[in-house]
């Protein structure tokens, strides 16, 4: 998560930011283990790959980012909510 619950009238400065982390998401993501654990500990994991947009599952994902709100709006409709979610996929979405 890069920026959460925040409202800004101007997003330009933080659109590097956001930028910065899309570029580098992948080697981060696929040596994470490596940077924190041990040797010995890191190389038993399997080796990891990012799969694409089709892959995944958007409702969980959806899912994940309304959790901020779960008890505020229990057996609403999805569209009357008044919250947005902004999910930036892999090409294949």
């Amino acid at each position: 998560v890069i920026y959460q619950n925040e409202r800004y009238d101007d997003w330009s400065s933080r659109l590097a930011t956001i930028k910065k982390v899309l570029i580098n998401y992948k080697e981060e993501l696929l040596t994470y283990h490596k940077k924190k654990l041990p040797k010995n500990k890191a190389d038993e994991f399997p080796r990891g790959f990012i799969s694409g947009a089709a892959d995944g599952n958007f409702l969980e994902t959806l899912n994940l980012s309304s959790s901020v709100f779960e008890r505020h709006f229990i057996d609403q409709p999805f569209d009357r909510l008044g919250q947005m979610s902004l999910v930036i996929t892999p090409g294949t979405g």
